[in-house]
């Protein structure tokens, strides 16, 4: 539900990895470490993160949306469809929070020169 939620552009308001990365585009000049190039940079890799775990943020998105969050009468009616329509093996989600983080980490060192851990609930670590 969490990755799911950090990368929902459709709820009106919400906070996301993609509207950060625009936000992060418009502002460049508010960033107190790194000049403008070094700041588009890590706005582009974290573009290329985002392209990379596609498939796992689809299939968080469906396992939110017909499983999790509003019960879609037909994963009721058959739960394995949905394992098999929307498979997210363990790994694939820990790369999903891993790379999500290494963005968030790059993108906070470079607007308020701090560098530290990341921890998202659960006790996964990012450095």
């Amino acid at each position: 539900m969490k990755i799911a939620r950090l990368y929902d552009d459709v709820t009106r308001g919400s906070v996301t990895i993609r509207r950060m990365l625009a936000r992060a585009a418009e502002e460049t000049a508010s960033f107190q470490r790194g000049d403008e190039h070094l700041v588009r940079t890590a706005i582009a890799k974290g573009e290329a993160v985002i392209v990379a775990i596609e498939l796992v943020l689809q299939s968080t998105r469906q396992r939110r949306n017909e499983w999790l969050a509003h019960l879609d009468p037909r994963t009721v009616a058959n739960p394995a469809s949905l394992c098999a329509k929307a498979r997210l093996p363990i790994p694939d989600l820990e790369r999903a929070f891993k790379e999500t983080g290494d963005v968030l980490l790059e993108l906070s060192s470079l607007y308020e020169d701090v560098i530290g851990e990341l921890q998202f609930l659960g006790g996964m670590i990012t450095r």
